[in-house]
């Protein structure tokens, strides 16, 4: 199965470790500072990306932000998750720290009915309470989701958070794969 993967790149600025510099296939997609940074056009990024390396020809596209890092045994289990549903969103559950949230301590990337930012943790209940939003940490998004989105209009940081609305609209199943263990190391 294709698919796209890509890495966001913010103001020229990424991880660099052993394994990235290994690891094929992921293409870094900048984002750079505009007049009201830290806002920018992240949704026309990944859609020009989308554009230019998958539409019409790859089941959908795999975002990795660039302050988040993966190993080998990640991306083997977001692949096996995709190609077991390929039209479903796939979410690694990755925490985010008091820097990125404003929060007193951690917090999920990615929540469920129970409101925003709750200690909910779908990776344990998520059967009780499916996700209904998600952040783009480590995630895979189908192509059926990033045709019928109009992620070039929009702007960091409500990208993740309209892309979310967009597959609870479009009834898109949101699920987690908790055999990832991404590190966000912007804490």
């Amino acid at each position: 199965m294709r698919l796209v993967r890509a890495r966001l790149v913010w103001n020229g600025r990424a991880l660099a470790t052993p394994y990235w510099d290994a690891q094929p296939g992921y293409r870094d997609i900048h984002i750079l500072p505009e007049p009201s940074h830290p806002f920018g056009r992240k949704g026309l990024a990944l859609a020009t990306a989308w554009q230019a390396l998958g539409q019409g020809r790859a089941r959908g596209m795999i975002v990795l932000d660039g302050d988040v890092a993966i190993d080998p045994l990640d991306e083997i289990a977001m692949t096996a998750a995709v190609e077991s549903a390929p039209d479903a969103v796939h979410i690694a559950p990755a925490r985010l720290f008091p820097r990125s949230s404003g929060r007193a301590g951690w917090i999920w990337a990615h929540w469920g009915e129970t409101g925003e930012h709750s200690d909910f943790d779908p990776f344990i209940r998520h059967r009780a309470e499916p996700i209904t939003r998600f952040s783009f940490s480590y995630t895979y998004l189908p192509e059926f989701l990033l045709r019928r989105t109009d992620l070039a209009r929009w702007a960091f940081p409500v990208v993740d958070q309209l892309m979310s609305k967009a597959a609870v609209g479009h009834d898109i199943p949101r699920l987690p794969v908790p055999e990832c263990h991404p590190k966000h190391l912007h804490y």
